[in-house]
């Protein structure tokens, strides 16, 4: 995926230079992937028969139980934790469509009632775990979710992610820079700028940490009009989707800025590393010369990483940068 995307790029560098296409879409990108949400615990459909409803305010005992329950959701569907009636150590895992009708269940030994639902997006699992942190563990591919390694990108303002991170909608941003050594025939001087952002206490990214990347070649020059960087590949692990746009989720934001800055044309994830295509070369000689900040969000807290910046027929370049300890 890495070479074909770098060779589809850079042999768009002359029409996308002559067409003068905008840096990126104004319109979110946005594919669909499995979320939780948490929703009112009387709002739920018909479970079947010799089935109830369970949901936990805790995994420990004694079973308290919660006015609101969490649900998966993907695409037009929502999958319910159901509980037997009798109370043995198993659960239900059914899916409804938009209009509440049953479509698929699976039950599974192991645990009962319903407490938390988490996802691995990595390993593609969720995890449904219930009373004394009893998990039943059931793949994307069981519960009818497809398994992709493209991730969602959504164009978002600066406001609107501000807002995100805190209730008042200001955030303090932490910037760190690195040189590039630029590959001969290039010359001058380019930066790698990674800026974090931690999300605050009662808003909606709280706990957060988002990382954005901007890469800025002003200061390269170069006689070859094809010595450009076409994309960024991060050692990630598991991006957290937040509601960049529409309110539906995304793993990768591009803050929209003024239309010189380059965005995101896919996101790809390999293992724990992402691929961040741009969506047209960044060159040291003449056309596009800096990206617009770009990233993904995480709940774990920076440390110093070796990203890996993707140039025009020469191997990648280690920069440093910063991303998730996960």
């Amino acid at each position: 995926m890495r070479q074909s995307a770098r060779l589809l790029v850079i042999g768009l560098v002359t029409i996308v230079a002559a067409l003068a296409q905008p840096a990126f879409a104004q319109d979110p990108i946005i594919n669909h992937t499995p979320t939780v949400d948490t929703v009112p615990a009387n709002s739920h459909p018909a479970p079947p028969a010799g089935w109830k409803q369970t949901c936990l305010i805790k995994a420990e005992d004694p079973p308290l139980p919660s006015p609101t329950c969490p649900v998966l959701r993907y695409n037009a569907m929502t999958y319910w934790v159901w509980a037997d009636i009798n109370n043995p150590v198993t659960m239900m895992i059914a899916a409804y469509d938009a209009n509440g009708t049953l479509v698929q269940k699976w039950e599974k030994g192991g645990a009962r009632y319903i407490w938390k639902i988490t996802i691995d997006s990595v390993n593609h699992t969720v995890a449904f775990v219930g009373q004394a942190n009893g998990t039943v563990t059931v793949s994307w591919a069981e519960l009818g979710i497809a398994v992709s390694n493209d991730l969602a990108v959504a164009v978002i303002s600066q406001q609107n992610l501000s807002c995100l991170l805190a209730t008042n909608c200001q955030v303090t941003p932490t910037d760190t820079n690195a040189a590039i050594p630029l590959p001969q025939p290039a010359g001058g001087t380019g930066q790698l700028t990674t800026r974090t952002m931690v999300g605050q206490a009662g808003a909606p990214a709280a706990g957060k940490t988002l990382y954005a990347y901007r890469l800025d070649l002003t200061g390269a020059s170069s006689q070859l009009e094809v010595s450009c960087a076409t994309d960024l590949t991060v050692s990630f692990g598991a991006a957290t989707p937040l509601n960049y746009a529409n309110n539906q989720p995304g793993d990768v934001f591009v803050i929209q800025a003024g239309p010189s800055n380059v965005g995101v044309f896919s996101a790809t994830r390999s293992g724990n590393d992402v691929l961040l295509v741009f969506n047209q070369p960044i060159c040291a000689s003449q056309g596009a010369k800096t990206t617009a900040f770009f990233g993904l969000a995480s709940g774990s807290a920076p440390k110093a990483i070796s990203a890996k910046l993707g140039w025009t027929s020469i191997l990648a370049i280690d920069v440093p940068a910063r991303g998730p300890a996960f």
